[in-house]
């Protein structure tokens, strides 16, 4: 049967009466559409309640929006929800959670100050699409907005902001620590001083205590990141024994691979790994367990075993005319290379080309490495500017460029009368098209010598970011704390805090450690000046 709902005249009055007013962040809108919210109500009243349907009854209709909730039930059986009015509205980063009292705080993001609200059974909570949760399903660093009650700060109604985007499971970033920048991918977003920073629940001081070792949720909306969560962390890798080593290499899953160095420190995402460790092609391996924010010391000692076998590469790399370096010296890639079990900084360059730098890990008896330039901007392909002139004419401009290429490296002039090799043998008929006379026929393999590299400075990719590895003379840097620790930069034992060294420039990582106390590191980006950087952090917390 059906039952026609009744509803009290001041029940309607108190209906319209919240259907005019909405609140949109503390902003309230009266709605004049008296006609048409009439006839809404009339509809409402004369709504029948039937049974159970194919979608199921929910026992509810909802009328809610960011300003408020409405709610009527059919039937007794089933729990109202409370009609929520906000005077006041809250946009921002959880920065805590009390569950004992009954609070939340956030960092508003319109005020720039922190705010505590009360919240209770009453409160409806919903994720960035609507649907309720609970309270234990909300985290720091969560990007919510709300509204509340201003006399008792009560939250009425907290929803996950849709606005904000989430990347998740993010280890391919890059950040700029002086330009308030960071690079995920290829995609530049910046950051304001007050970014929140989680790990482990718990608020981090410092953007330099992300590591690039991390992995990440990062929020923000537009370009903007407000909170950054770190979902796995690092921990810490020392060798003992390894005298023998030094000056090999040491490797640790596939992402880390060190020159070896006395007293050395490694910082290593957490998990489990293979540690490799090598010198002139003799090592070996072993099974490690790295935990967040611990140390973990393997003696290396045993693993002086036999000759390890070489690996063979197979390079393949556009544009085909490109140089390729393997550890600063210039490498034939046509055939197969092969190199001891170890690891290789590899850099490949070409005219009009963004040089690419790498590592090569070799740590198998053959593999593959593709490598593609990407075109430096304005920059166009060779064969893209012979498509509008004949044989002749592309391969003599050709020969122009190519010569050209040659003076600019410092090769002699005697070298680059090889171009009338590309003259008209190679157009003997108006049917030869313009693939004839491409590039592969003035590349450098007909060159006695080879291009004198020119000089250049590398920098990190992104907006901003600092000139990387430069040694800035007559500048050091100066860590002053916590006093009595041992400081490692980038792996490398320095001495004792204080302490003073030589400045480089770009991104790197300092290592504090001293008995009784846990592995500290801080990432940061030295500037290029050539002014002292000088760094201070807080005492080490002890084990």
């Amino acid at each position: 049967m059906c039952a026609v709902q009744r509803i009290p005249i001041f029940e309607v009055e108190k209906i319209i009466w919240l259907c005019y007013t909405e609140t949109v962040r503390g902003d309230q809108v009266r709605i004049r559409k008296i006609a048409q919210l009439l006839f809404l109500l009339l509809l409402l009243i004369t709504l029948t309640a039937c049974g159970s349907s194919g979608r199921g009854n929910t026992g509810f209709v909802d009328g809610r929006n960011f300003g408020g909730v409405i709610a009527t039930a059919p039937t007794d059986e089933k729990e109202t929800r409370s009609t929520a009015v906000f005077s006041g509205a809250c946009y921002g980063v959880i920065i805590d959670i009390n569950t004992s009292e009954n609070t939340i705080t956030i960092l508003d993001l319109v005020t720039e100050m922190e705010a505590e609200y009360g919240y209770s059974g009453g409160t409806y909570m919903m994720d960035k699409y609507g649907k309720d949760i609970a309270v234990n399903q909300l985290s720091l660093g969560d990007i919510i907005e709300g509204g509340y009650d201003a006399g008792t700060r009560m939250l009425k109604e907290l929803k996950k902001s849709p606005q904000i985007w989430e990347n998740q499971r993010v280890t391919n970033f890059s950040i700029n620590r002086l330009a308030n920048t960071i690079l995920i991918g290829q995609s530049l977003y910046e950051y304001m001083d007050n970014l929140v920073i989680v790990s482990d629940g718990r608020l981090l001081d410092s953007v330099s205590e992300i590591s690039n070792q991390d992995e990440l949720i990062v929020r923000g909306n537009e370009n903007t990141v407000y909170s950054i969560e770190i979902i796995k962390g690092h921990g810490y890798v020392t060798l003992s024994n390894a005298e023998y080593f030094e000056n090999g290499v040491v490797m640790i899953g596939s992402r880390i691979a060190r020159k070896v160095v006395e007293d050395m420190i490694l910082e290593v995402p957490e998990g489990e790994y293979i540690l490799e460790i090598t010198k002139d092609g003799v090592g070996g391996s072993k099974n490690i367990s790295v935990e967040k924010n611990e140390e973990t010391r393997v003696d290396v000692g045993s693993l002086k075993g036999e000759a390890r076998e070489k690996g063979s590469i197979r390079f393949l790399i556009e544009p085909s005319d490109a140089v390729l370096y393997i550890d600063g010296e210039q490498t034939d890639y046509k055939d197969l290379v092969k190199l001891n079990y170890g690891a290789y900084k590899l850099k490949v360059k070409a005219e009009n080309y963004v040089t690419y730098t790498g590592d090569l890990l070799v740590s198998e008896n053959y593999q593959k490495r593709e490598i593609q330039l990407g075109l430096k901007e304005g920059a166009l392909p060779e064969q893209e500017s012979s498509s509008e002139v004949s044989p002749q004419e592309t391969s003599e401009a050709m020969s122009e460029t190519y010569t050209e290429q040659e003076n600019t490296s410092g090769t002699s002039t005697a070298e680059t009368t090889t171009s009338p090799k590309v003259t008209a043998p190679t157009v003997t008929a108006p049917t030869v098209t313009t693939p004839t006379v491409t590039a592969p026929t003035v590349t450098a393999p007909t060159v006695t010598a080879p291009p004198v590299p020119l000089p250049e400075v590398e920098r990190t990719e992104g907006m901003g970011s600092e000139i990387q590895g430069m040694v800035i003379e007559n500048a050091k840097i100066h860590v002053e704390a916590p006093v009595g620790a041992a400081v490692y930069f980038d792996g490398e034992y320095v001495g004792v805090a204080p302490v003073s060294f030589q400045k480089v420039s770009g991104e790197h990582t300092i290592i504090f450690r001293q008995n009784g106390y846990e592995t500290k590191s801080y990432t940061v980006t030295i500037s290029a000046s050539k002014t002292d950087s000088h760094y201070s952090y807080p005492a080490l917390e002890p084990n």
